[in-house]
C-alpha cells in the first residue's frame, strides 16, 4: 500500500525537479537537504554538466537554484527561501 500511495502522490502532485548550480553551491545544497520537500529529484553541480536537468544552464560564481516540473524550469532564484516559497506555491 505504501508504494501505491507514493505513486498516487506522484501522479496527483507531480515531482519537483531541483537543480542547484554554481561554484559555491554547497551551503544551498545543505539547506535544501535539511528541508522536507516531498516528491523531489535533486541534482547539484559546481562545474559544467551535460545532465538533462543542467542543459543550457551556465555554472557561474553565483549560485542559482532552478525549480522544474515536466522538463520545464521556472526562472532561477538565488536563495533557498525563495525556492521554498516557490515549492509551497506550486502545492496550492
Amino acid at each position: 500500500f505504501g508504494i501505491w500511495a507514493s505513486v498516487a502522490i506522484n501522479i496527483a502532485a507531480g515531482i519537483n525537479e531541483i537543480a542547484i548550480i554554481g561554484t559555491e553551491m554547497i551551503p544551498s545544497l545543505k539547506e535544501v537537504l535539511l528541508e522536507y520537500i516531498p516528491n523531489k529529484i535533486l541534482q547539484s553541480t559546481n562545474q559544467g554538466s551535460n545532465l538533462p536537468l543542467f542543459d543550457k544552464k551556465a555554472c557561474l560564481p553565483n549560485t542559482f537554484i532552478y525549480l522544474c516540473r515536466n522538463n520545464s524550469c521556472n526562472s532561477p532564484v538565488e536563495s533557498t527561501s525563495e525556492l521554498f516559497t516557490a515549492v509551497d506555491n506550486q502545492l496550492i
